[in-house]
């Protein structure tokens, strides 16, 4: 039987690091692309444009997307097949992952303070409920600014 994790006793947020071994189908699979030259430069390319700017209205998608994402995992997560689905996607069901960039835009967007020690070139792991409570500030001002319905 799986021991329930309370999400409150997880820490806030986490660097993402370096996988060690390949822990999903995902995970090996990007290896893999890697190993292509062009798929190694196109990739750099991607990585340093995603990571460089991001407008509101692309940290609005990105967090929305990726809260979901993780949303759906923990919904999984509650029965056998789904737990086997999420360990071979990589989907995880306590933690988003996002772009420094977007951890940035959106602080900024919503007028909080960006911590100096963040870095927007870097990945984090933001405890899912971190990122639904933004998500919900982030979507409050968009509607007040008129930027979504």
């Amino acid at each position: 039987m799986i021991k329930a994790i309370e999400i409150e006793g997880l820490p806030k947020i986490l660097i993402k690091g370096v996988p060690k071994g390949f822990e999903s189908f995902s995970e090996l699979g990007k290896a893999m692309a890697m190993a292509n030259p062009v798929v190694k430069i196109a990739s750099g390319f991607g990585q340093v444009a995603d990571k460089l700017y991001m407008s509101s209205e692309l940290c609005l998608i990105n967090l929305a997307r990726r809260t979901a994402s993780c949303k759906a995992a923990a919904a999984r997560n509650k029965w056998f097949g789904g737990r086997v689905f999420n360990r071979f996607s990589g989907a995880q069901a306590d933690y988003v992952e996002l772009s420094g960039a977007v951890v940035a835009g959106t602080l900024e967007y919503i007028g909080d303070d960006v911590p100096d020690a963040l870095e927007r070139g870097a990945d984090y792991l933001l405890r899912r409920d971190l990122a639904e409570d933004l998500l919900h500030r982030f979507k409050t001002k968009a509607r007040a600014a008129g930027m979504i319905l």
